[in-house]
């Protein structure tokens, strides 16, 4: 009778350990997944950053085709300020990105900090929408300018439909860009955040 209390003990304390490690697997599959999603979204502001850089060198290399015209040349200084406060920006959400440990720290202040980037990203899409508004026409007198070697004011028509497409294809584009890599990344992570924390309170 002994024996057979002992080793139903000892089938419980088994089945208890084993039970135990599949919660600890599960919940590293869980982080493992946020922790992806938080990487791919960083790879794009890397991308995003190291593009921002590439095209301010292209830019400073290009400097002595702008000519003395007033409108290339305050072209040119609306360009290169976009280019490197863009840049900068980029740093600044790696920086904010790579404090987040997904493996450490309470889980609520994990996601308070992913719900603050959130938010981050839509505000940062209504004013990118509203910006290039004001920008675009900028980079295209230069680009035409660089191009064609000719002033895209001469052929008005032609560079206000261009722009005008350039924005349509450029927000769509965006707007696929926010949603796929960033909101539907962010939400996977928020997502895995509060399954981790379900089995925190279970524990």
């Amino acid at each position: 009778m002994e024996n057979m209390k002992d080793l139903w003990q000892e089938q419980e304390r088994s089945i208890k350990e084993m039970s135990d490690e599949n919660d600890r697997l599960l919940r590293r599959i869980i982080k493992d997944r946020a922790h992806s999603s938080l990487e791919k979204i960083k790879n794009i502001e890397y991308l995003s950053a190291g593009l921002c850089l590439f095209f301010i060198i292209l830019a400073l290399l290009m400097a002595g085709q702008v000519g003395r015209a007033p409108v290339m040349v305050i072209s040119y200084i609306i360009v290169l300020s976009t280019l490197t406060l863009g840049t900068a920006w980029y740093i600044y959400k790696i920086v904010y990105l790579s404090k987040i440990d997904l493996s450490a720290g309470a889980v609520t202040d994990t996601a308070k900090k992913i719900q603050r980037f959130r938010l981050f990203i839509i505000r940062e899409r209504l004013a990118s929408f509203i910006s290039v508004l004001f920008w675009l026409p900028f980079y295209y007198l230069l680009v035409f300018q660089w191009v064609h070697h000719k002033s895209a004011l001469d052929y008005l028509p032609f560079a206000i439909i261009s722009i005008i497409i350039a924005l349509v294809f450029g927000i769509g584009g965006s707007v696929i860009i926010y949603r796929r890599y960033y909101l539907n990344h962010l939400q996977t992570i928020l997502t895995n955040l509060e399954e981790i924390k379900a089995f925190e309170k279970e524990s």
